[in-house]
């Protein structure tokens, strides 16, 4: 996500972004920084990670943007604190 994509911390283990932010499925070459408010400014305490695991929607579709979400997975959980949350996603959701 190195491309000026956001993504939202879901869970200590997973991130939450846009499909067309995953331009890869290889971990080796897709990292992510946490803590890192704006790129433009660092402030020291950002962290860069790789996720061990890529997983895009099955039905993205690069040319409409439809499905247009990926979850990166970190075996090793990200530290959550005041510099860092994650966002609340509700248990159930009832349309209204």
């Amino acid at each position: 996500m190195d491309l000026g994509c956001g993504g939202s911390i879901i869970h200590p283990n997973w991130v939450l972004t846009a499909g067309h932010c995953c331009f890869t499925q290889s971990t080796r070459y897709l990292k992510f920084r946490y803590k890192a408010y704006d790129l433009k400014n660092p402030t020291g305490k950002e962290i860069v990670r790789f996720p061990d695991k890529i997983i895009r929607h099955p039905n993205y579709d690069g040319g409409t943007l439809e499905s247009d979400v990926c979850l990166l997975y970190v075996q090793e959980p990200l530290t959550i604190d005041d510099e860092a949350s994650s966002v609340c996603i509700p248990q159930q959701y009832n349309g209204q």
